[in-house]
């Protein structure tokens, strides 16, 4: 288990808000695996079962116990690069294309437009179609 430091909390807070689209302070269970994967945390189909059988809705303590229990903040960085390397299986040389990120976007937030993706894409792309992974979590991370 990973204590939780101000900062790390800061990052669960995050994401939780991000995902909690609906602004109504719970996430259900496909949501915490999915801000698990924003955190670096990829869920085995086992632990996905887990966490789906623990409850329906998680407030935002249950989601930072979660985070607490699953997430190694130490390698937070490392985490983030693993799971977008996970996405970029077909060429291995640290980039992301756009059509891989709109898809990523699209489902890490449904509600967000064709403006917001591109928006994304202007601040952490380039003119190649491809963005850098490890410059695309450095900006997730705020570093």
């Amino acid at each position: 288990m990973t204590e939780v430091t101000d900062e790390n909390k800061s990052e669960c807070i995050k994401v939780f808000n991000y995902l909690d689209t609906n602004k109504d302070k719970k996430l259900n269970a496909d949501e915490v695996i999915l801000g698990l994967g924003a955190l670096g945390k990829i869920c085995s189909l086992k632990e996905q079962k887990n966490i789906r059988n623990k409850a329906k809705y998680f407030d935002l303590e249950a989601f930072i116990n979660i985070c607490e229990e699953e997430v190694n903040f130490k390698n937070l960085e490392n985490n983030l690069i693993s799971y977008f390397d996970i996405l970029e299986i077909k060429d291995k040389k640290g980039y992301i294309n756009e059509q891989d990120l709109r898809f990523i976007l699209k489902k890490f937030d449904e509600n967000i437009t064709d403006k917001g993706i591109n928006d994304v894409i202007k601040e952490v792309g380039d003119d190649s179609g491809y963005i850098n992974i490890e410059y695309l979590v450095k900006e997730l991370l705020g570093n």
